[in-house]
């Protein structure tokens, strides 16, 4: 028998993709803003790819800069955590002479996976995928997507942690980790003496 937390949690995620539903239902009657697609990098081998990302709306986070104030970067934060999605919608992902067709879910997250026969030349360990949305003649957008590729020889991956591994977060500290978080970038947190040296040697 069902218990009551998988009610309620069922009976949550209804209610929000009702309302998810209507935003974008009075989004699209006041008119969308620019529409994004955001890709990952991506990963494969010399037959196969999967490269994943995100379709949203208005998404206005600003690069980082050294000079960013407070302001700045808690901004950027609130922009990052309150996205628009488009749910559902539809891509065209394009790796060389193979096209595929994805449908984003309801959080506008989109997966692409491609197969084929021929391995990949050696040259390049970059590989680009371009991406188009699809059904939406008046707000157009495109993409390109990389996805690594690693040459044969290569013995080993490397998969890391971040925070108080490669750069200082003070998960321990409540008050230091919100301000590392919220109010600093990608050039104002601090790494750890001696982190780049030694991704850099395992490369």
């Amino acid at each position: 028998m069902t218990g009551w937390k998988d009610v309620i949690a069922h009976v949550a995620s209804n209610v929000e993709d009702h309302y998810d539903a209507l935003k974008l239902g009075l989004r699209e009657r006041l008119g969308l803003g620019p529409i994004h697609i955001l890709p990952y990098t991506g990963h494969g081998t010399r037959t196969s790819l999967y490269l994943s990302g995100r379709v949203l709306e208005d998404y206005a986070v600003q690069p980082a800069a050294d000079n960013d104030t407070i302001w700045d970067n808690l901004h950027n934060m609130y922009r990052r955590f309150h996205t628009k999605e488009i749910p559902h919608a539809r891509l065209l992902a394009r790796f060389q002479d193979i096209t595929q067709e994805v449908i984003a879910d309801e959080e506008g997250l989109f997966h692409v996976e491609m197969a084929w026969e021929a391995p990949l030349p050696l040259e390049n360990i970059w590989h680009d995928v371009q991406l188009e949305l699809l059904d939406r003649a008046d707000t157009p957008a495109s993409a390109t997507g990389q996805v690594l590729i690693p040459p044969p020889n290569a013995q080993f991956g490397v998969i890391s942690d971040l925070d108080d591994t490669g750069l200082k977060t003070d998960v321990l500290n409540l008050v230091a980790m919100g301000r590392n978080t919220f109010l600093r970038n990608a050039h104002t947190r601090l790494p750890f003496a001696g982190v780049a040296e030694l991704y850099l040697a395992l490369q």
